[in-house]
């Protein structure tokens, strides 16, 4: 008769064949690579400030985007935001986000809120903020997809200023041969 023990082992490792195992760091794209897909067109998904046919471009260094110490500081981000991660353009013109550097709050990344999880096959999901060409900086919530795509969601309130609201759900997939910097480039 088999052990308890052996019979759970058997079944972890089935599960793992039916489920597959997904390194976050699998995500991340190389020089040249990156992540590129259109907005969601519908209306209810979309606000007026992204036209129909935007396009989003994304790298990301998936193992770093969700890593930050507390007692570290960044460069030019101040005490409170971490340096890393991924960097999103739109292609709009003219661009609401070029070559932006997104960025979660270190606190964040100890808190329960990181790991927040929507239904629909994401394996990981990120919550970070990006600053546009204008206006004040956009919420950025990355999902990795369990087919190996990356979903994008940029939300932005109404606020006091000119700036108009954001909000858009981009369905990325990665591409070989982008011209866009790397995310580890600083």
């Amino acid at each position: 008769m088999k052990s308890l023990g052996h019979t759970v082992a058997v079944l972890i490792g089935c599960a793992g064949v039916v489920l597959g195992c997904t390194s976050v760091g699998d995500y991340s794209t190389d020089t040249g690579e990156c992540y590129e897909g259109g907005i969601v067109a519908a209306d209810y998904l979309r606000s007026n400030a992204f036209a129909e046919d935007v396009k989003l471009t994304l790298t990301l260094e998936a193992d770093r985007l969700g890593r930050c110490d507390i007692g570290s500081s960044a460069d030019d981000a101040g005490p409170d935001i971490c340096r890393e991660g991924a960097r999103i353009s739109t292609h709009d013109s003219p661009p609401t986000f070029q070559n932006a550097l997104v960025r979660p709050y270190k606190q964040l990344s100890h808190d329960a809120l990181s790991l927040l999880q929507f239904p629909g096959g994401r394996v990981r999901n990120y919550l970070a903020y990006a600053s546009p060409e204008l206006g004040p900086p956009a919420m950025v919530v990355i999902s990795l997809m369990e087919n190996d795509e990356v979903e994008v969601r940029i939300l932005r309130a109404p606020g006091e200023t000119e700036a108009p609201a954001l909000f858009g759900v981009f369905r990325l997939v990665r591409k070989e041969g982008c011209d866009t910097p790397h995310a580890g480039v600083w």
